[in-house]
């Protein structure tokens, strides 16, 4: 028993499936990866780990979707258009979405996670060209030389193995790029990698919210500084959010802030994840028992589930061929390369805050995510999208949100036809032909 480590003995695992593209991760950034390569006619294969589709939009019941809308006080527009403003638009039709709403210089979409989840079952289940696997997670990567051979796909039939052309590593901890050889950073430049804090979201049912509306919100924030202040609850933060789902008497409720000794939860670790679930869930009572008490609307109210799992800010980001930084970010910087713009301001939830530290871009001013930040240095056939992709931790806190996940997940789909037909690894495509593909596509980049 004194041995360290276990040998696996040498096996042949065989391979299930074959695809033109290989998505590894279906949330945001991932789903709409899969839909922008399926529509210019590649097969592809996306794994997902859950038995749904969605990411943080259904799992971690975010309940908004940002970073979609130019920074203005009183006016609303589009800054990203193509698959996200289809998703926007389709909740919406659906009676699953609400808004876009401004609220202290935010603009922002309200949706119910449970329409998203089942709008994400017929975009993907409807394409013909996309073989889903639900309770799959790519467990290894089969590399040789500088290029991808294959994904170790664990599932509860074990482990088999998938192939394809073009790889994206729409995890959002870059398990691809990570297991690939690929330089990786994690948390804060300043040398302690320290990440951003997550929270537990969760579902209240019971309540008011005509009275909420009317009584308990101009008072919530005060009230919960009150809380924290005289230590009468245990709460881990001092403001937050509550989130109409649509349905009578219920709202997704975030109040948390998940640290351990000082120290925010990682969550690449599992021991960071464990301890953050039970905490969440654990957490989630003691907010509910404050709102009941404290703010008006709440008075009947209940705890009726929390997310599935935490709201992870930050894990893992590769170092492509651009990093994008925090300056470019508040500058307003564009790029030739530009695959989509943004001004959603950067939200910094750093270690040991109670609430966000938010700069907001100027009013108007909007940046550029290029494709590059996409394309690792190493790995000539693998993209990655999602809040992994190569960035500043100051950058990350803008371009983590769900707006930008899904424009670059729709760049990363849309490049693999280029790069396929073209047969140039992915850090040459023609750039100009991608950016014409997704104007075409929708996308705003002008």
């Amino acid at each position: 028993m004194s041995k360290k480590s276990l040998s696996i003995p040498e096996r042949d695992i065989p391979i299930s499936m074959e695809a033109d593209v290989v998505v590894a991760g279906g949330g945001p950034s991932g789903f709409a990866a899969a839909l922008a390569a399926a529509r210019r006619g590649l097969s592809v294969i996306l794994i997902e780990r859950y038995g749904f589709l969605g990411g943080m939009a259904t799992a971690g019941a975010v309940g908004t979707i940002c970073g979609m809308y130019l920074h203005h006080p009183d006016k609303i527009e589009f800054i990203i258009e193509g698959t996200a403003k289809e998703i926007a638009e389709k909740l919406t039709a659906m009676g699953g979405a609400f808004g876009p709403f401004i609220r202290e210089s935010f603009t922002a979409l309200i949706y119910n996670p449970w329409h998203m989840k089942r709008l994400c079952d017929k975009l993907i289940g409807d394409e013909p060209k996309i073989k889903l696997m639900l309770h799959s997670y790519a467990a290894d990567v089969i590399v040789s030389g500088d290029e991808i051979k294959g994904l170790v796909v664990a599932s509860p039939e074990g482990l088999f193995g998938v192939r394809g052309k073009i790889y994206i590593d729409a995890t959002g901890d870059a398990v691809l790029a990570l297991a690939s050889g690929v330089e990786i950073k994690k948390g804060d430049d300043k040398g302690g990698g320290a990440v951003m804090t997550p929270t537990m979201m969760f579902f209240a049912q019971g309540m008011d919210l005509v009275r909420y509306q009317q009584e308990g919100m101009a008072v919530l924030n005060d009230r919960i500084r009150d809380a924290v202040s005289t230590g009468k609850y245990s709460l881990t933060v001092s403001q937050g959010l509550i989130i109409p789902t649509f349905r009578p008497g219920e709202a997704i409720v975030k109040i948390s802030a998940l640290t351990k000794d000082g120290r925010a939860l990682d969550g690449s670790l599992v021991s960071d994840l464990t301890y953050g679930e039970l905490k969440g869930r654990a957490d989630a009572e003691v907010a509910v028992e404050f709102l009941k008490k404290e703010v008006p609307g709440f008075e009947n109210a209940f705890l009726a589930d929390t997310a599935v799992q935490l709201g992870i800010r930050e894990t893992r980001r590769i170092v492509g061929e651009y990093i994008l930084t925090e300056d470019d970010v508040l500058s307003g910087r564009k790029f030739d390369d530009s695959i989509c713009f943004s001004s959603w301001p950067l939200e910094k939830w750093e270690e040991g805050m109670t609430e966000p530290e938010l700069v907001f871009l100027d009013e108007g001013l909007y940046y550029g995510v290029p494709y590059r930040s996409l394309v690792p240095k190493r790995i000539v056939n693998l993209l990655v999208t999602g809040r992994a992709i190569s960035m500043d931790h100051g950058a990350l806190a803008s371009a983590r949100v769900m707006g930008v996940c899904m424009a670059c997940g729709q760049a990363a789909g849309a490049a693999t036809r280029i790069i396929l037909r073209s047969g140039a690894r992915t850090r040459d495509i023609d750039v100009e032909e991608l950016i014409t593909d997704l104007k075409r596509d929708g996308a705003r980049l002008d």
